[in-house]
């Protein structure tokens, strides 16, 4: 039977009243509750007879706020976590290794872009093995988002540069049939392989010698007058 808290006039509350509040307000599991429950405490005298408790409570919701940017830096929310970690009451054991806390973050996140990077421009060149090893490296990033979502993206891309390049393979190979159904099923194939992949500059010149290949077959045509062909 907690009272409410939002409309309570705290110059007149009591020191109970205060921590009841407090405690409603870490529960939330928040940053701005956590916040909030300090704040509402650490109004109270130095010598207040519950300032031992107070003082180890505002520890305990410092490092909870702590832990939250923890999580959504794991999360892959670098900047969330360090903004998170910096509102961190300056005078807690926790706000103590903020700063150490987000340099490993960056560094962390700088090797970990360096290693995608390095495994898409394997993927650019068409290195699959080698993109993969890249790829690999991200197993061993201390993040749980670069060694999950990340990762498995790349393999996805790899992977579809794959089917992609296999999907080319095949369209030339149904091109050298020289027959008008097997070229529209080449040019489908073809079109079918996205902006985004690393084999798309190779599939639009590979559309144009198919186009070619169309016109050249329609003067064959042409010049046997068969005009519907």
């Amino acid at each position: 039977n907690l009272p409410n808290c939002r409309a309570i006039f705290w110059p007149m509350a009591s020191a109970s009243t205060r921590l009841q509040c407090a405690e409603a307000f870490a529960d939330q599991g928040t940053v701005e509750g956590y916040l909030e429950a300090i704040a509402l405490i650490e109004a109270l005298p130095e010598d207040h007879p519950l300032r031992s408790e107070i003082s180890q409570r505002i520890q305990v919701w410092a490092d909870r706020i702590l832990d939250l940017a923890e999580q959504a830096f794991q999360d892959g929310h670098i900047q969330s976590a360090i903004d998170m970690a910096r509102r961190i009451p300056h005078h807690t054991a926790a706000a103590q290794v903020v700063g150490e806390r987000v340099d490993m973050w960056n560094q962390i996140w700088q090797e970990a872009e360096a290693i995608y990077a390095a495994a898409e421009a394997e993927l650019v060149n068409l290195k699959f093995q080698e993109a993969f090893t890249q790829a690999t490296r991200l197993l061993q990033v201390p993040n749980t988002h670069w060694k999950t979502v990340k990762y498995n993206e790349m393999i996805a891309n790899i992977a579809a540069a794959r089917d992609d390049l296999n999907a080319l393979g095949e369209a030339k190979r149904l091109a050298n049939q020289r027959t008008l159904d097997a070229l529209k099923e080449a040019i489908e194939m073809v079109r079918g392989i996205v902006n985004e992949s690393p084999i798309h500059g190779e599939a639009q010149k590979v559309l144009g010698e198919l186009g070619q290949i169309l016109i050249e077959m329609a003067e064959s045509a042409l010049n046997r007058r068969d005009a519907t062909a």
